[in-house]
Formats: C-alpha cells, structure tokens, sequence
C-alpha cells in the first residue's frame, strides 16, 4: 500500500507538471483566462499530490510503529494516513471540476478538502502529544502525562469533528457544517488549553527560584479548567444540546480573560524582578509588584464569574464580572505609573528636574486612580453598586488627569528635542 501511495503521488505531481506547462502555453499566447484555469488546477493538484505523500509518510510511521510494538502509535498514524489520502481525493475533485469549469462544485469539493486537512493537521498534533505521553512515562511523570494524554485525546476528537464537517459539506447540509465546525472549533480550544496547562507546569519548575511558581501554577490550574470546559462545550455541540453547549462556551470564554490576566501578572513580576536585581529604582519595583498583583486578582474574580455562569447565577456573574473589570483597569493605572516614574526617575538622573517633577505628578496621579478602583473593588464585591459607581467615576477622573499631565510632558519633551 504504501508504494502505491508514492506511485499515486508521482502521477500527480506529473498531472501537475501537465497543468504548469498549459498555463506557461497560455501565458504566451496572451490567454489570461486560460492561464487562471490551469493554475488552478495546478494548484489543487499540488494539494493533492502533498496530501498523497504524507499518507505514504504516516503509513511508513504506523509500520514502524507496529514493529516496535507501539500500537497506540500504530493506530493513530493508521488514522492520519487514512484522512491524508481522503483529503487528496477531495482535492483530486477539485481540480476535475475545475478542468470542467464547474464553479459550483470546484467550490463544494475545496471546502470539504480544506476541512479535511484541518482535521488531519489536528492527528498530528495528537502524534505529537503522545510522543510526549510516553517521554513522561518513561521519566516516571505521571500528571505530565496524564496532560499529555488529554491533550492528545482532544486533538483526536477535533479531527473526527473536521472529519464529519467535511462529510456535511459535501452532502449541502449547512446546519450540520456549522454543528460541527462549533464542536471541531471547542475540542481544539481544550487541546490548547491542556497543552498550555503542560508548559505552564514545566515553567513552575524553571523558575521557582525567582518566585514565580505560585503564579504558574495559577496558570497551570486554570488553563486545565478552560480545558474541561471547552471539552463539555465540544461535547453538547456534539449532542445537538446548543443551549448547553453556548453555556459552556461562554463560561470558557470567561476564563479565558483569566489566562490573559495571568499572563499579564507574569510580565508585570518579570519587570519588578529585573528592577529588583538590578537594583533600580525601588519605588518602580513596587508598582510593578503591586501590578502583577492587582492582575491576579482580576483573574481569580473572572474564575469565579464564570463559575457563577455555569450554575446560573447571573447576579454573581455581573458582581464577579464587575470586580475583574475593576482590578485590570487598576492594574493598568498601575502599568502607567511605573512607566511614569522610570521616566522621572530618568529626568532627574539627568539633572532635569521640571520633567522629573511632571513624570512624577503624572505617575502620582497614575496611583491615585489605581488606588480609587482597588477600593471600588472592595465596596463592589461588598454589594454597595452606587459606591462602587461612584469610585469608578473618581478613578476615571483621576486617569484623565494622568493623561493629561503625561500627553503635556510628552509635548514639551518633543519641543525640546526640536
């Protein structure tokens, strides 16, 4: 079988050949309409012929696999070479339609071949999962590989769901195109989220000495929550449960904010360290500290809006919702005076004293709207919603007058400069 592959695969990329010199013919005789319909059909041979070699290539993988007795691998690379040589026979159509001049089904055949590679892609990421699976075994590290694992399964599942887009799409039924296009979509954000989960834990072990292992177990925890939730949502879009299915959705949505929150807390320790070490200026340090903080702060509230929305709760969710928004915005002011007071800081090292005085007016004023949301976090989450309004407004105001004082220090240093 697999020297019919390549058999296969060398006779297409002569048809290929064939379609490139008609196109070149074309060229010369100044037919720009043929030239376009034999480049096309060129490149969907070229797809064709591509796909054809790495089912020849995962064939050889799975008979290598089968020989050492591995056959998980065996049966995974069995499935990618499956899909690999589906998809070169949709793409095969392509360019049959193409040569017909049928736009109709050149268009059907290209949207079933690409869903189809998108779902093949996904089997080799699972490949790769695995292979890591079985590295953790090996190292006596059971929760990597029990990660990996999911991972891979994950991975798997998004393949099968692209398996079954493409089937939809060539059978004109729309709906179930998008059905499975929504559970493809959901079971390829749990594979990520697990995957990143993985690197996250690694990191833990690299960087503990700098003190950052608690924040990437944070990470670790919370990626592996967006994972099962992703995973309920591929599940219900599987099911035909679209209600349950949205739900899940949203409450991964939710967290995903958390990881970007968490990510941002990252940078925000990885600037307060460098000044830190370097023994820079120590107020800068401690905004950035209080910064990286402040983010994961927002990120605990946005984990617990969205396990306010997966029991229901919308008043929680909006409470939740409302303290997340809250900490980031003060996390930002925070950002802003850091940067701020370096500028200060600069200034005056360099006997400028009128721009250190307006950098460090500005980073005061920074911290003032800062502090304006931490308490509105408080009374927020107290249930006090005025109050809580009411500072928001006091901390925009005083954001405004940042801004302003850091666009007025900007203009007279580029004055200057002139």
């Amino acid at each position: 079988l697999c020297a019919e592959l390549w058999s296969k695969t060398a006779v297409q990329h002569q048809e290929t050949a064939e379609y490139y010199r008609k196109a070149a013919e074309a060229k010369l005789s100044g037919n720009d309409a043929e030239v376009e319909h034999w480049k096309k059909a060129a490149d969907s041979a070229v797809n064709s012929a591509w796909s054809l070699r790495s089912a020849a290539e995962g064939l050889e993988e799975a008979t290598a696999a089968t020989v050492e007795g591995n056959l998980s691998f065996a049966e995974l690379w069995s499935k990618t070479a499956a899909q690999y040589q589906e998809t070169a026979e949709h793409y095969r159509k392509v360019t049959e339609a193409q040569l017909s001049g049928n736009d109709v089904e050149v268009k059907r055949w290209k949207k079933a071949a690409d869903f189809a590679r998108s779902g093949v892609q996904r089997l080799e990421s699972a490949a790769k999962a695995l292979k890591k699976t079985t590295a953790a075994i090996v190292k006596g590290n059971l929760s990597f590989a029990e990660l990996w694992s999911k991972t891979a399964a994950q991975y798997q599942e998004s393949a099968e769901h692209h398996r079954k887009v493409a089937e939809a799409q060539l059978s004109g039924n729309d709906a179930e195109v998008e059905r499975w296009k929504k559970a493809a979509d959901s079971a390829q954000s749990s594979a990520s989220a697990l995957e990143a989960a993985a690197q996250y834990f690694e990191l833990v072990t690299a960087k503990t000495a700098r003190g950052f292992a608690e924040l990437w177990s944070k990470s670790a925890a919370q990626y592996q929550e967006s994972a099962e939730y992703y995973r309920k949502a591929a599940e219900a879009y599987s099911s035909r449960n679209d209600v349950e299915a949205d739900c899940w959705k949203k409450v991964a949505d939710f967290a995903a904010e958390s990881h970007w929150n968490l990510t941002l807390a990252g940078e925000a320790l990885e600037k307060a360290t460098r000044e830190s070490h370097w023994n820079l200026t120590r107020g800068v340090a401690e905004l950035w500290s209080k910064s990286a903080a402040q983010y994961q702060e927002a990120a605990d509230y946005g984990r617990r809006a969205a396990k306010a929305y997966s029991s229901g709760n919308d008043v929680e969710v909006k409470r939740w919702k409302k303290a997340a928004d809250f900490a980031v915005s003060g996390a930002q002011r925070l950002d802003s005076a850091a940067e701020a007071l370096e500028k200060a800081t600069a200034a005056i090292a360099k006997g400028n004293l009128s721009f250190g005085e307006l950098w460090s007016k500005t980073a005061a004023q920074y911290q003032e709207s800062a502090e304006h949301y931490r308490k509105a976090i408080e009374v927020q989450l107290s249930g006090n919603d005025a109050e809580a309004e009411q500072l928001e407004k006091e901390a925009q105001s005083a954001g405004e007058s940042a801004e302003a004082l850091e666009k007025q220090a900007e203009e007279l240093e580029a004055s200057k400069e002139a």
